[in-house]
């Protein structure tokens, strides 16, 4: 299939007002009930009164006017509009004069054309309107077949979404879109504009069934993509005034054939990522040599001649302020999965692969570009799965920029760094937080033991007993952070002045001048940091402060192996880590 055929044009019905200008019905005068003119004409019939049972939806009713004589009009129009006809056409030549006004009235209420009819024979009349009426069913069954001929050669032919929406487009005259079940425009053609209120695809996937939509005072026909008890998306088409129920058919079909091509193409990405997010463990492990890892990345696509950033998402605090929980609850197949489809669409080179402190994306960037524009990219696209967060609830560390592929663990170690330990994450004040914009405690990864880490922390914050002063952590963190502005850390961590002001207090009773020397604040803002990242090193997702058990066995595997890492790193000539 190719996107170079010539759009069609819309399929029209047969309404009232075409056929008074195609037919023998040009000779008609509308008495009433113009409203109704655009009403679709599909048979035609003429009234016999003993058998009003037999009218039908768009059905154009002829009749003369003798038989009507005496006859309650009014009931005769309710009965023709319950039954959805067409229009009503009455030949009163002999017998009125002009149509009776009752019956005038009840056309104009109830929206039905009446047509004064000119003499002669009904079959003058209804055979051409039954050949025109014929004309666009043989025009829309070839259309019919011409779509399903090209739908059944993409399914077999494997054509991928684009090519679908190109091909349905023009064979209903109108611009097409499929959108994915996260919502994200998958292909298009037509103005962008049509396709950019963002309540389209939502609306447009939760139909039960094809139907018309009215969205920013624009009105769309939709077909919502599901298969084997699963919604995967939508077709969407813009509505161009032609045959709906036609165009909903067609788009049906589009459907179903999108359905089959993506439950095909999601089994063998499911087996692809199996195969990717193992090698991706091993890596961020340090398990793997740096020969061996190459390959196995090389086999798997990696792009070795561009550089890369890891971002670590998880999800902030619920309050401003509160304590920082790096982890939460571990995406499942079916949020992995979801993750992974958000991040492919469009040029990004993105792999999710969830770590046990958030869910951790490798980024490759293009050439020597600056990785803020990729980050906020893939920051809402994880927001707008809506899976695990909301967009007011993620946040994101960011590594430094890494080419090596045994470089991985180095990468995936920054970024939690950046997201456990920066302040204007903790305050709430940033999404996004970048491990070369964290100054001194970038000091801090260079050290690979937890248990090292955590006796620093102990060492600098000795008049403390953890985990029982955790409360009084918190509250250094957040004074540190502000200058020792007690109105400030009131605020950020929605306690009293006078709490705060009292364990202002308390801690310079233990730590005395060391609150207002600068190289001891450093210090002491090392310290806390160092304890945020024992913990995760550790492999522990709560806070340092109530880990402590835990901290003081001996180092764990994920430590480990996050050394043997660097060894591989240095074996192979890497960039050390500042």
């Amino acid at each position: 299939m190719t996107d170079s055929a010539s759009p069609a044009p819309p399929l029209e019905p047969l309404t009232v007002a075409a056929a008074l200008t195609e037919t023998p019905l040009r000779d008609a005068a509308v008495a009433a009930g113009h409203a109704g003119l655009e009403r679709p004409i599909e048979s035609v019939g003429v009234l016999d009164t003993g058998e009003l049972d037999a009218l039908r939806p768009n059905q154009l009713v002829l009749s003369n006017a003798w038989p009507l004589r005496g006859r309650d009009v009014r009931a005769l129009v309710v009965r023709m509009v319950e039954a959805r006809c067409s229009a009503f056409g009455v030949k009163q030549q002999g017998v009125w004069t002009s149509s009776p006004q009752e019956l005038i009235e009840a056309c104009d209420a109830g929206g039905l054309p009446l047509l004064l009819l000119p003499p002669g024979r009904f079959e003058a009349l209804v055979n051409p309107i039954l050949d025109a009426i014929a004309e666009r069913q043989a025009e829309s069954l070839r259309r019919t077949a011409e779509i399903h001929e090209a739908l059944t050669g993409a399914a077999f032919g494997n054509e991928p979404m684009s090519s679908i929406a190109a091909t349905v487009g023009p064979l209903l005259g109108v611009p097409v879109a499929v959108f994915d079940e996260l919502g994200i425009l998958v292909a298009a053609a037509g103005d962008e504009a049509l396709w950019a209120p963002e309540e389209l695809p939502e609306r447009a996937i939760a139909l039960d069934q094809p139907g018309a939509l009215e969205v920013a005072g624009r009105r769309y026909l939709a077909a919502p993509i599901s298969t084997v008890g699963r919604r995967y998306g939508a077709v969407v088409a813009a509505a161009g005034g032609g045959d709906e129920e036609h165009s909903l058919g067609a788009l049906a079909q589009a459907a179903v054939v999108c359905g089959m091509q993506l439950v095909g193409r999601q089994r063998i990405e499911a087996v692809h990522r199996r195969f990717e997010r193992q090698l991706l463990d091993e890596l961020a492990e340090g398990s793997l040599a740096a020969g061996e890892a190459q390959e196995r990345a090389r086999r798997l696509g990696w792009t070795s001649s561009a550089d890369y950033v890891v971002l670590l998402a998880a999800r902030r605090p619920a309050a401003p302020g509160s304590r920082l929980e790096v982890g939460g609850p571990a995406p499942d197949a079916v949020a992995e999965a979801t993750f992974v489809r958000a991040l492919a669409a469009g040029e990004l080179k993105a792999r999710a692969f969830p770590r046990r402190h958030g869910l951790a994306v490798l980024v490759h960037l293009a050439g020597r570009a600056e990785p803020a524009a990729v980050v906020e990219e893939v920051r809402r696209r994880l927001a707008a799965a809506r899976v695990l967060w909301s967009a007011t609830e993620l946040m994101l560390g960011v590594s430094r920029r890494h080419r090596a592929v045994a470089d991985l663990p180095v990468a995936v170690h920054e970024a939690t760094c950046a997201l456990a330990t920066s302040p204007l994450l903790r305050r709430g004040a940033a999404d996004v937080t970048y491990f070369a914009d964290l100054g001194p405690l970038r000091l801090l990864a260079t050290v690979e033991d937890p248990a090292a880490l955590e006796q620093m922390a102990r060492d600098v914050l000795a008049p403390l007993t953890l985990p029982d002063d955790d409360d009084l952590v918190q509250t250094l963190a957040a004074l540190l952070a502000h200058n020792l502005h007690v109105g400030e850390v009131a605020a950020e961590l929605h306690f009293h002045y006078n709490t705060v002001r009292h364990r202002l207090g308390r801690l310079r009773a233990l730590f005395g001048e060391r609150l207002t020397d600068p190289e001891d604040r450093l210090a002491l803002s090392l310290g806390i940091a160092a304890l945020r990242i024992a913990a995760l090193e550790a492999g522990q997702p709560r806070s340092a402060a109530r880990t402590t058990g835990s901290m003081r066995a001996a180092p764990s595997t994920r430590s480990s192996r996050f050394s043997q890492s660097a060894q591989a790193k240095r074996s192979s000539a890497s960039t050390p880590v500042s």
